[in-house]
């Protein structure tokens, strides 16, 4: 799975990246620079997955609470007809 915000991004790291004589600044600057990326598609991913256990326990409490209404319903029914 390719996020194109992410390809974007790095791509905008590489064209702006400036190679310098302290190799390690420029190691430092490339390493935080992935970790970031890495982070941020991390919290992406995590934030999808509560938003779908949300929606899916929505499904089932709404699925849960018609069963319920229907057979209070169907109760309902058979005591009136009963009377």
């Amino acid at each position: 799975m390719t996020d194109i915000s992410t390809n974007l991004e790095q791509n905008m790291f590489m064209k702006n990246f400036s190679k310098t004589d302290d190799i390690v600044k420029d190691m430092r600057k490339i390493i935080e620079t992935s970790r970031d990326t890495a982070y941020r598609a991390v919290n992406t991913i995590l934030l999808l997955n509560c938003q779908k256990r949300l929606l899916l326990s929505m499904e089932k409490d709404s699925q849960k609470r018609t069963y319920i209404i229907s057979i209070r319903f169907t109760e309902r029914i058979q005591r009136f007809s009963t009377h």
